[in-house]
């Protein structure tokens, strides 16, 4: 079995090789799922130690399951991989997805609260 740095960085790998053939910019990427764009830079890189929340949100992007996404990280030649289940950047909505019912990342999620400045 891969050691966790390898692992990491091979999911890196398969996250940025299914990304660039959908089409996606990082930041392109990260604001259709929620994710800033940095930190998609430190997953790429794998220098982040990403969530079973942030894999599913990524895995959602890509078209793929989190399995599969583990799986072709697990591949030894996972660069080159089929582009079957790839959602294409042209065909998806370029707003943020809600997931899990919440408000989407960011800004524009932010609750604000009641009243006025100044009362």
């Amino acid at each position: 079995m891969a050691s966790l740095p390898l692992l990491r960085r091979r999911l890196g790998q398969v996250i940025r090789s299914l990304r660039t053939q959908a089409g996606y910019s990082q930041e392109r990427f990260g604001f259709a799922i929620g994710v800033h764009r940095t930190y998609m830079g430190h997953l790429e890189r794998g220098t982040a130690n990403p969530t079973i929340k942030i894999l599913h949100l990524v895995a959602q992007g890509l078209g793929v399951s989190v399995p599969e996404l583990l799986m072709l990280a697990m591949t030894e030649d996972s660069v080159t991989m089929p582009a079957a289940g790839i959602v294409r950047a042209d065909q998806v909505s370029s707003r943020p997805r809600q997931g899990a019912g919440g408000p989407p990342a960011g800004p524009a999620g932010r609750k604000r609260r009641g009243g006025t400045r100044g009362e």
